[in-house]
């Protein structure tokens, strides 16, 4: 922490007393360097402590880097002046309105091509066909009800004509859907396959396309202002037709030619390549889109929307979303930058704030719950599409800084739609996951989207488990599928190849394949070969490797093992009695001593995970000491407790010796943990009769925590 904060402060100090050399334009390119990469390590930072905080009163990250932005943004601590950096580290920019530096304005301009090429990604469109009708219904409907009251509320309150560009803007920016943010609430609640995440988002992509076509209209219509009334219209139509065509061209050509690219990308060989080129492919488009005069987000998202239909479309997910993750904090707190808090003090802009945020949520719940009722949903499914359909989020913020950077919005109306964006994606989120978890159906009749089955397969431990997982994906990999495992839920993999697309989840001991109906043989088939070939693995390794023999020469082998029991053994995790004598009786005062302190919860499952152990290979060393452990998921990190039995218990020792030191260790099943380290230096502490015979000699807790911690120090120094 010393350390820290003396980089910290002393960056200041530094470059103050920094000169550099050469002409003048050398020199302000290289300030204006230093000060980005200065810039973006604050706000990589930053960032990271705002999501966190938002995300542990259970509110959107995305919101939490927002906040931070507007913290550290040049209209507050960011434009307070510092040794070295005489305007700020994040001084106020004039630069066509934004207020940040055009470089880093530069680098969220690519953070949002990724957000909506990641976007376009995750489209289903088979989803999306299946749904078209009632998506299209509920998101043409929802985008005028948010349009018209967007842009009459603006009217109002700013006392223009509803048909100004201001008005008609902030229109457009009540219509935006991010989908990306409700995507991640029905993924986490495993309701994307629902007929009500279909529903939503059919109608968020349709939502979106009407908003996109829009923003492109008004944006022309607001750099004709002042031309003649009729030659404006004119002119807005001629953009409205163009925008609609060159989406359609694009759109329709992409989806043609998509197994083509898809085809090109491949020639490439590595998945890593072919992610880095299909992104490259997006920046192009967004390029061409932006030359067009349109947004370079439309073009992104059609890139995206392109191969979401490839069986390349979870891989590439997958390899951009350490992308993603650095560049999206970039973009919301950057954003954050944008709003000028003091604004709010003005009463009649807080007021407008509100009524326009509160207008916004009401527009939208209107306007999918009324087609909703009408469309097969019930009350419930209604409501769920609704609050699914109001959070505005990254791509309402996205709007606003079009917005802002094209000198359309003020400071003032930028604040505004921050705040509807912002009290929006709050609310949507909140609401939509608390009528997820009722067990009802939101659909007055049944429907299927894609009649899938289920293959089930029981492992009896997680090691097994474990080792069926890798061998089941090494197969459907060598089979041509494209193998992605879902960062959100660690334990469910998607193999996609061409049509096909199986899903692997893990619950426990137990493997679960979903699988359309077509493809269940195939699944059979994988899972079949896949243990004929573990099976042939088991009794060659068996006739190979002699357990006894390799234990015998671990334990007869003191090595220097960098390991501090210091950090594992407490006070109250030694028994200095056992009472048992048998080896069951002894795991089972061990692990209730784990139990009694707090340390684990279900006892019978972690005596589970240890006898299951010692019925592979006994854990019993020589000169007395057992080492009984497990994996077991009830623990979050490397647990151990040890007991000692001064008459001795059979534990099936290699040397036929009774066991007088035992040390029960657990270790998480998910998260990795150092236990074979752990053990090696255990054996290598109490490595000889002499070290095992003092120890027992020992009449106190504090006493054997001393000695194990002296000889883990001799050993380590060997």
């Amino acid at each position: 922490m010393r350390l820290v904060l003396a980089i910290v402060l002393g960056i200041p100090v530094i470059l103050s007393a920094t000169t550099y050399g050469g002409n003048g334009a050398e020199v302000h390119t290289h300030d204006l360097m230093t000060l980005l990469m200065i810039q973006l390590g604050i706000i990589i930072f930053a960032s990271r402590v705002g999501g966190a905080l938002f995300t542990r009163f259970r509110l959107p990250s995305v919101l939490g880097e927002i906040f931070a932005g507007v913290c550290i943004g040049p209209h507050m601590l960011g434009g307070v002046p510092l040794l070295g950096f005489h305007n700020g580290l994040f001084p106020l920019s004039s630069s066509n309105g934004i207020p940040v530096s055009p470089e880093l304005y530069g680098l969220a301009t690519v953070a949002s091509i990724i957000l909506l090429f990641m976007a376009g990604l995750g489209t289903d469109l088979k989803m999306f066909l299946r749904f078209s009708l009632a998506g299209s219904v509920i998101g043409i409907g929802s985008a005028l009800i948010a349009f018209s009251a967007g842009a009459g509320i603006a009217a109002f309150f700013l006392n223009l004509p509803i048909t100004a560009p201001l008005p008609l803007f902030l229109g457009v920016v009540s219509t935006a859907t991010s989908v990306d943010i409700t995507v991640r609430i029905l993924s986490e609640n495993k309701k994307l396959d629902t007929p009500e995440g279909a529903t939503i988002i059919a109608g968020a992509v349709v939502d979106d396309i009407f908003s996109i076509v829009l923003l492109a209209m008004i944006t022309g219509y607001a750099v004709l202002e002042g031309v003649h009334v009729s030659s404006q219209w004119f002119h807005v139509g001629i953009i409205g037709i163009r925008a609609v065509f060159v989406w359609i061209f694009f759109t329709v050509l992409g989806l043609l030619f998509s197994e083509k690219i898809a085809l090109f990308l491949k020639k490439s060989k590595s998945i890593d390549t072919i992610a880095i080129l299909s992104f490259g492919l997006a920046l192009i488009l967004a390029g061409v889109f932006e030359r067009a005069g349109l947004a370079m987000i439309i073009g992104a998202y059609i890139m995206g929307l392109t191969l979401s239909k490839t069986d390349l479309s979870l891989s590439i997910q997958d390899k951009l979303q350490s992308l993603e993750h650095f560049f999206d904090p970039i973009f919301f707190t950057t954003i954050g930058m944008f709003v000028n808090v003091f604004s709010f003090l003005s009463p009649t802009i807080l007021l407008f704030g509100i009524v326009f945020s509160l207008g916004g949520i009401i527009a939208k719940l209107v306007g999918c719950s009324i087609p909703s009722y009408f469309l097969n949903f019930t009350h419930l499914g209604a409501a769920r599409i609704s609050f699914g359909m109001i959070p505005r989020g990254e791509v309402g913020l996205i709007f606003a800084g079009l917005g802002l950077s094209t000198g359309i919005l003020t400071q003032d109306t930028f604040a505004v739609s921050v705040m509807m964006a912002v009290s929006s994606t709050v609310v949507g989120p909140v609401v939509l996951e608390r009528l997820l978890r009722k067990d009802k159906k939101g659909t007055r009749h049944d429907i299927v989207l894609v009649e899938k089955v289920q293959v089930r397969f029981h492992c009896s431990s997680s090691d097994l488990a474990d080792l069926v997982e890798r061998n089941v994906i090494d197969a459907y990999s060598s089979e041509g599928f494209y193998v992605t495992r879902l960062e959100s839920d660690h334990g469910t993999y998607h193999f996609q190849k061409e049509d096909s697309l199986i899903t692997l989840y893990r619950d426990g001991v137990e493997m679960i394949f979903e699988t359309p109906v077509d493809d269940e043989s195939y699944v059979r088939n994988i899972l079949y070969e896949t243990m004929a070939d573990l099976s042939s693995l088991v009794n060659t390794v068996k006739k190979l490797v002699r357990p006894e023999e390799m234990k015998k020469e671990f334990a007869q082998t003191a090595q220097r093992v960098k390991f501090n029991l210091g950090h594992v053994f407490r006070p109250e995790l030694i028994e200095m009695d056992l009472r048992s004598d048998t080896k069951e009786g002894i795991l089972r005062e061990l692990v209730h001593i784990l139990t009694l302190n707090g340390y684990i919860v279900d006892e019978a499952g972690a005596l589970k995970v240890v006898w299951d152990r010692e019925h592979a290979v006994s854990t019993g060393m020589e000169n007395g000491v057992a080492l009984p452990h497990g994996r077991f998921s009830g623990v979050n990190e490397l647990t151990s407790v040890i007991g000692f039995h001064r008459e001795g218990v059979d534990f099936n020792s290699m040397d036929g010796k009774p066991a007088h030191v035992f040390v029960l260790t657990l270790v998480p099943s998910e998260v990795q943990a150092p236990y074979v380290q752990f053990l090696a230096a255990i054996a290598s502490a109490l490595n000889g009769p002499q070290r095992v015979a003092t120890l027992l000699e020992k009449k106190t807790k504090i006493e054997v925590l001393d000695f194990l911690k002296e000889c883990n120090d001799d050993s380590r120094e060997k």
